[in-house]
């Protein structure tokens, strides 16, 4: 089954399932480990040029999402 947010995509045919950035193979954990590193947004764009300046955002909430999902159930 895929999952499909507005940026991000869960599809088992695609990096085993991880979330990643819609129409990449970006994982939403790497962009996650980046922020927690404090990478420059503008290094990880450069980085990564298949993905765009609003899908560090998306990655971000898509995670908070599923961190809700995970402890209560639902996302708030």
């Amino acid at each position: 089954m895929t999952i499909r947010y507005p940026r991000i995509s869960i599809d088992p045919n695609v990096m085993s399932g991880q979330p990643v950035v819609a129409g990449t193979r970006v994982p939403v954990s790497i962009l996650l480990h980046l922020i927690a590193q404090r990478v420059p947004e503008a290094e990880i764009l450069e980085n990564y040029p298949s993905i765009t300046r609003g899908d560090i955002p998306a990655a971000i909430q898509v995670s908070a999402e599923m961190m809700e999902r995970f402890i209560y159930g639902h996302a708030a």
